[in-house]
């Protein structure tokens, strides 16, 4: 008889990232949140990124994310950073 291995103990950042990442958004919010910018044409469209941020800074992230109505993936919130950034520097 087959015994599989006990499941690894996930950490408190490693059960909050997964916490944020299965968030579900009623399909209200979500339209509210979209933007031209937001909507791909296919999946082609996206680059990944793998981004090194310290830890201090996922942490302030998250306190501000987890006081945000409504609330946002970490995801969403980087990328709106980013285009805010881009807008105020090329205008």
């Amino acid at each position: 008889m087959p015994v599989s291995r006990r499941p690894k103990a996930r950490t408190e950042e490693e059960f909050i990232n997964q916490a944020n990442d299965d968030v579900l958004v009623e399909p209200k919010v979500i339209s509210e949140l979209e933007s031209p910018r937001n909507q791909l044409e296919d999946e082609s469209d996206i680059q990944p990124l793998k981004l090194r941020v310290p830890r201090e800074l996922v942490r302030d992230i998250d306190n501000l994310l987890s006081q945000r109505k409504p609330k946002i993936s970490r995801h969403n919130w980087i990328l709106e950073a980013l285009y805010e950034k881009l807008e105020r520097d090329s205008g």
